[in-house]
C-alpha cells in the first residue's frame, strides 16, 4: 500500500525546532511521517528551511562536486568530507560527535599525507596524492579528475 503524500509542508516552528536540534533533512522527513503518517519529500523540508533563512549557501570550496550520483552518495569519504564541512561551517555536530571525530582525525592524516580526495562518476570517491585545493586542502575539484597528474587510478575505492 502506497503512502499518502502531504500536500503542505511542516510550519515554520516545526522546522526551527527540528533544524536546532540538528536533525538531517531526511530525519525531518521520517519524523514527519511519524507524526502525521504522511510522506513528504526531501525537497520540500529543503524548500522551507530555505525560506526560513534556515540553510547556508553551497560553499563550493567546502564540497565543489555537483550532480553526485546516488549510489555514491554515501560513500565514507564524502560523509567524512561533509562531517568536515561542518566543521568549517561552525555547524553543530550529528549525533554523540563520534562521527566528527573520526572525520576530523581523517582530515589531519590526509592533510599529513599529502592526499586529496576527488569524485569520478565512474569510480566514486577516491583518495591520492595530489595538489591539495579547497577546504583543508583535502578535496580536488579538478574537472577531469582522471587527467589530473597525481592519477593513474584510483588508489582507493571507499
Amino acid at each position: 500500500m502506497r503512502k499518502q503524500r502531504a500536500t503542505e509542508a511542516p510550519g515554520r516552528d516545526w522546522i526551527v525546532t527540528h533544524t536546532e536540534q540538528g536533525l538531517t533533512t531526511d530525519q525531518m522527513v521520517d519524523l514527519w511521517e511519524q507524526e502525521t503518517g504522511l510522506r513528504i519529500s526531501k525537497n520540500a523540508i529543503y524548500v522551507k528551511k530555505h525560506r526560513e533563512g534556515l540553510t547556508t549557501p553551497r560553499r563550493d570550496d567546502l564540497i565543489p562536486w555537483h550532480g553526485i550520483k546516488e549510489e555514491h552518495d554515501q560513500q565514507t569519504l564524502i560523509r567524512y568530507v561533509r562531517q568536515v564541512a561542518q566543521e568549517v561551517q561552525g555547524k553543530k555536530p550529528y549525533g554523540d560527535g563520534t562521527a566528527r571525530r573520526t572525520a576530523l582525525r581523517w582530515a589531519r592524516e590526509m592533510r599529513e599525507a599529502g592526499r586529496v580526495v576527488a569524485y569520478d562518476p565512474d569510480y566514486g570517491f577516491f583518495d591520492f596524492e595530489g595538489d591539495p585545493e579547497g577546504m583543508w586542502g583535502i578535496v580536488c575539484s579538478c574537472p577531469d579528475v582522471r587527467r589530473h597528474p597525481g592519477v593513474k587510478r584510483p588508489a582507493s575505492a571507499h
